[in-house]
């Protein structure tokens, strides 16, 4: 299956391809409600981007990830490595 599915797909496209990893990539106002999405049609797991904190289920584990320190590490990183210090 490729291509864009309607949102109301969802739980479908879980269940007929055994999805067990949902990603969250939106803005934080609309993460809470993707997440529940998610939870809803069956989902096991999260990795989620967006910068919220998300009112969890117990029976979905959720790993966020905070863009800003990773790019402030990256940063860091490309800065040492053009002064010569890594």
């Amino acid at each position: 299956m490729t291509g864009v599915r309607p949102w109301d797909h969802l739980p479908d496209i879980v269940r007929r391809n055994r999805v067990e990893i949902g990603i969250i990539a939106v803005p934080a106002e609309s993460a809470q409600s993707v997440y529940d999405a998610l939870a809803d049609a069956g989902i096991h797991a999260v990795l989620n981007f967006a910068p919220v904190q998300l009112r969890l289920r117990p029976e979905v584990k959720v790993k966020s990830v905070d863009l800003r320190i990773n790019l402030e590490s990256l940063s860091f990183h490309l800065k040492n490595v053009e002064d010569g210090i890594v």
